[in-house]
């Protein structure tokens, strides 16, 4: 077990390799799991609310036996019946809409985490530092450079106040 310094010194690549390695997820971090089953539980319930409310009825058959006191009756049950299933198809579409939104958070919050440990692995785990890389430089170059190194600095030009 690192000691709780170390771990404040790692780089986010070696994070990232520590977690997966733990078994704490993928890139997307430990809440990925439990996170995607929320939003595919609210998705795929929405998505059935939705079809069982568009799979009922909602219309009260007439019948010319019924008498015309329970035909109203049946038509206010209807109506209420219609109500209820509306109610049930709002909430199966926010359902829907609820579920399909944590899921894009999820995956561009996965995305982002695979950006920042490919920036870490191209760093070369050095977080916060800054790597300089030589070149090659012609021989005019290095003449022009040891001119600019060698030359004294320009003197300010005296004026008449002086």
């Amino acid at each position: 077990m690192a000691s709780p310094r170390a771990v404040e010194l790692r780089s986010p690549g070696e994070a990232a390799a520590a977690a997966a390695a733990a078994g704490g997820g993928g890139p997307a971090g430990p809440g990925a799991g439990p996170g995607l089953a929320l939003a595919l539980g609210c998705a795929l319930s929405g998505a059935a609310l939705v079809v069982l409310a568009g799979a009922v009825p909602r219309a009260a058959r007439p019948d010319p036996a019924v008498p015309a006191r329970q035909m109203e009756r049946l038509e206010a049950r209807a109506a209420r019946l219609r109500a209820r299933l509306d109610r049930c198809t709002v909430a199966g579409l926010a359902l829907l809409a609820l579920g399909g939104l944590l899921l894009a958070a999820l995956l561009l919050a996965a995305a982002a985490a695979r950006r920042r440990a490919r920036a870490a692995r191209r760093t070369g785990g050095t977080y916060g530092s800054v790597r300089l890389r030589m070149r090659r430089v012609s021989a005019e170059g290095t003449r022009a450079l040891l001119e600019s190194q060698l030359s004294p600095p320009p003197q300010p030009p005296e004026g008449p106040g002086s």
